[in-house]
């Protein structure tokens, strides 16, 4: 699967392949808008996906960094449905990417644009049931180091 974003009133839109991406499915909408995708599936199946979200007014200012936020959905059924959009956080951030890590938790980290801007990351659990009850921590600068050194480690 891969996810195309979106422009102005243009929802994301996404493809399958079958052949470990030799040929593609025609794309098709995946019902809301959203810029810098990024999917990942999780050791006990589901489909993460983070991206830059917009607040509809008449229309997506995708530079209006007031209307500007990073989320996160997930698909417990290939991404045919989506549960969400889960508020990851209130800042004009780009190119969320996660990553499961060996306790299961998942790593989150994206860049924020505007003023004061800076590196956001989230680390969190998943509940057993579903993604309802979202447990995230900001962590600090040296705590994100720490974190993505032992990973990088393996």
């Amino acid at each position: 699967m891969a996810v195309l974003r979106g422009q102005k009133e243009i929802p994301m839109h996404y493809s399958i392949s079958k052949d470990q991406g030799k040929t593609w499915s025609r794309a098709k909408s995946i019902g809301f808008a959203g810029h810098s995708p990024h999917l990942n599936r999780l050791s006990t199946g589901e489909i993460l996906l983070t991206y830059r979200g917009a607040i509809r007014k008449k229309g997506i200012d995708w530079n209006d960094v007031s209307s500007i936020f990073t989320a996160m959905r997930i698909s417990f059924d290939e991404g045919v449905t989506w549960q969400g959009p889960y508020l990851m956080s209130k800042s004009s951030g780009a190119y969320p990417s996660t990553v499961e890590l060996k306790d299961k938790s998942v790593l989150m980290f994206f860049y924020e644009e505007g003023k004061g801007s800076g590196v956001g990351v989230f680390r969190f659990v998943k509940p057993a049931n579903v993604l309802d009850h979202l447990i995230h921590t900001r962590l600090t600068y040296s705590e994100t180091f720490r974190i993505l050194n032992r990973f990088t480690e393996y």
